[in-house]
């Protein structure tokens, strides 16, 4: 607990929070620190608030180079990133599709330094629906990485492009029939909303900051029951919240997280954006709910970016079979909080499993 609040401390410094540490960390301390930035992919987001320290609370110098030079390789791999997802949404319209790009450059855009947040693949959801995605993507060859909701393109060498039918999924089938009519009904919206990127890079089309506002926590909310969340993620939230809404908007919101069962989930992020970020009461949507944002937030501290450091997960590389009773172990663990999203994983995984079978996906 000790280094969690001194990571968060740091973290509010990088945000403009906090203007030093109450108390300098020692040399020990800046190595679990700097542990922790690894752990959940904020190595240069964070580097932006050492930079803010006095010379005093500085990490010793072998560590500051060894950082700096880490947050240097980010910004360089993220210019290749942008342009790349710049050519992918040009790709895509001349192939007929309208296309909006989820997450990544359209969330990196909303940071003060956009080129020190990590990237990970391309998510570009295009319209046509399912079938004709799915024909356009196998003219590459056998398609890889189906889900209900996307295929990966293989456009480039060393960036995973994944094409979205539709942004997400729930597990429950009711619920989930309401979202993907809820996600037909706004994406013409979504596929013309452009921004201009900085240093004449270009423009893409993202989605609206209230699409944000549900698509982002919904995200966080799927990979809850996936393989984990982390602040990387929880991040990005906090930079759309302090996006300007009007009260209808935010109205708007709270509907949609009542409407698929995320209100409980939500106050339990309003929780940490408040605690962990510094968020200000008039971004935060909902009361925060405390009792489900410390369970949520020991859930980040233990997982690790995208669960890659959660030990109770079992080996990744394990059987399919075991893999499975995995997920189901680690997932009775919300089972009192979103009972709903739990009891429907394990039709929704054999459903999948099956349907992915006959089409001979798998």
């Amino acid at each position: 607990m000790k280094h969690a609040t001194r990571f968060f401390e740091l973290i509010k410094i990088s945000l403009g929070k906090q203007t030093q540490f109450l108390s300098a960390p020692t040399e020990e301390e800046w190595q679990e620190l700097f542990l922790c930035t690894q752990k959940q992919m904020l190595i240069g987001v964070l580097f932006a608030g050492v930079q803010r320290l006095p010379v005093e609370q500085r990490p010793p110098s072998d560590l500051l180079l060894n950082w700096y030079g880490l947050t240097e390789v980010i910004k360089k791999q993220n210019l290749v990133f942008y342009k790349q997802t710049v050519e992918a949404s040009n790709y895509f319209t001349k192939q007929g599709f309208d296309n909006c790009i989820l997450k990544g450059l359209g969330v990196a855009a909303l940071y003060p330094e956009p080129l020190t947040r990590i990237s990970g693949d391309i998510d570009i959801w295009l319209d046509g629906g399912r079938e004709r995605v799915f024909t356009f993507a196998a003219q590459k060859g056998k398609l890889q990485g189906v889900n209900s909701h996307h295929v990966l393109y293989p456009l480039f060498d060393h960036t995973e492009v994944e094409l979205h039918v539709l942004p997400n999924r729930l597990n429950n089938p009711f619920l989930n029939r309401k979202l993907q009519r809820y996600f037909r009904e706004v994406a013409p919206i979504q596929y013309s909303h452009r921004i201009e990127l900085p240093d004449g890079m270009g423009n893409i089309p993202v989605p609206t900051t209230v699409f944000n506002g549900f698509y982002v926590l919904l995200h966080i909310y799927h990979h809850l029951f996936g393989e984990g969340v982390g602040l990387r993620q929880m991040m990005d939230y906090y930079y759309v919240l302090q996006q300007p809404m009007s009260e209808d908007e935010r109205e708007e919101l709270l509907l949609l997280f009542n409407t698929f069962g995320m209100r409980r989930f939500a106050g339990a992020t309003m929780y940490v954006m408040r605690e962990v970020f510094g968020l200000e009461e008039r971004f935060l949507l909902l009361e925060p709910n405390e009792r489900e944002g410390r369970f949520l937030l020991d859930e980040i501290l233990q997982a690790g970016n995208l669960g890659q450091y959660d030990d109770r997960s079992g080996e990744r590389s394990s059987s399919a079979m075991k893999r499975f009773f995995n997920s189901m172990k680690r997932n009775a663990r919300f089972l009192c909080r979103y009972p709903s999203e739990v009891l429907w994983n394990i039709p929704y995984r054999i459903y999948l499993y099956v349907w992915r079978k006959w089409k001979g996906y798998i």
